[in-house]
C-alpha cells in the first residue's frame, strides 16, 4: 500500500513540475524522453524497512535486486511454479531417428 502512495506522489510531483515549467505541459516530458533533463535523479538511498536506509550505491543496488528478484525458494512456490520447475529440471527427451 505504501508503494502505491509513493508512486502516486511521485507522479503528482512530476506533473506539477512539468506544468510549472511553461504553459506547455509536454515540454518536460519531451526533454525527459529526449534525454535532455537538466537535473538527473541519482538513486542514492532506499528505505529497507523499519526506517533502515541504504548508505551507499552498492547496498542500494543490492536492495533493488533483492526487492525485484527475490530468492527462488521451493517453500514459497505455488503449485504451478513447482510443476514448471520439475519440467525444467527434467532431462530433455530427444527424438530418435
Amino acid at each position: 500500500m505504501r508503494f502505491r502512495e509513493e508512486k502516486l506522489q511521485s507522479w503528482m510531483d512530476f506533473c506539477s513540475k512539468t506544468n510549472t515549467e511553461s504553459s506547455n505541459p509536454w515540454n518536460g516530458a519531451y526533454r525527459y524522453a529526449a534525454g535532455r533533463q537538466s537535473n538527473k535523479l541519482i538513486l542514492t538511498t532506499l528505505n529497507k524497512g523499519n526506517n533502515n536506509y541504504t548508505t551507499d550505491m552498492e547496498t542500494t543496488i543490492n536492495q533493488v535486486i533483492k526487492h525485484f528478484f527475490p530468492e527462488d525458494s521451493e517453500d514459497r512456490e505455488v503449485a504451478h511454479h513447482k510443476q514448471v520447475s520439475i519440467r525444467a529440471s527434467a532431462p530433455c527427451k530427444r527424438p530418435t531417428t
